[in-house]
């Protein structure tokens, strides 16, 4: 990160909120499909794991 603070400059204060607002956003956005995968995938291999005695 600070070879980008370097190489922005002063663009870079301006914009870390903007950048720290939308990377939240995004990094959240990531984390809740991957649990909602992996649930998703969990349940599914309960639900079918009886059946095929695995």
């Amino acid at each position: 990160m600070a070879a980008l603070g370097s190489l922005f400059g002063s663009h870079w204060e301006r914009l870390q909120a903007g950048y720290h607002r939308y990377y939240g956003l995004v990094l959240l956005t990531i984390l809740l499909v991957a649990l909602g995968y992996i649930l998703m995938k969990f349940l599914r291999r309960r639900r079918y794991g009886a059946a095929s005695g695995f």
